[in-house]
């Protein structure tokens, strides 16, 4: 005899998961989009903290201009407001408290949150290389060391 929980409470602790996870990526997505197009508070450390923080700590402050501009100036990005993300979360509950419970459903709201967080990292990225290469060699070497790396000549 196995000591499997019933099948009622595993599917509760799915649910438990799944609005976990969401919320979850909901909060990073939002913090690094926030953090970006708000740009550091005066005198202070960004907001966000992840791996991409010290990236952008290292760029003068007109490189990080040029990227939150760029990400303002991204249409699929601003399409995808607060009420937007809100109207997610409310299908997302909708899916959640539905009876007869449907996983695919959950399933695909999940994955569609999946595809806005690539997408929101794709264009972070993109705009982070776009300023890169607009770098001359001595900038990118200054910026390297600025990293920590060491690299390039002074």
């Amino acid at each position: 005899m196995t000591d499997t929980p019933p099948p009622r409470r595993r599917l509760r602790l799915s649910r438990v998961v799944l609005v976990l996870s969401l919320a979850l990526n909901l909060l990073v997505a939002g913090l690094i989009l926030g953090a970006v197009l708000r740009g550091n508070p005066p005198g202070g450390r960004p907001g966000v903290e992840l791996a991409v923080g010290p990236l952008l700590d290292a760029l003068p402050p007109e490189r990080r201009d040029g990227i939150r501009a760029r990400l303002r100036g991204d249409d699929d990005l601003r399409r995808f407001d607060r009420g937007a993300r809100r109207e997610a979360m409310r299908a997302f509950a909708g899916a959640l408290t539905a009876e007869p419970f449907d996983p695919d459903a959950v399933e695909a709201l999940l994955a569609a949150q999946g595809a806005r967080l690539r997408g929101l990292q794709d264009a972070a990225q993109d705009a982070f290389l776009a300023e890169l290469a607009q770098m001359g060699p001595e900038e990118r070497a200054a910026y390297a060391r600025r990293l920590g790396g060491g690299h390039g000549r002074d």
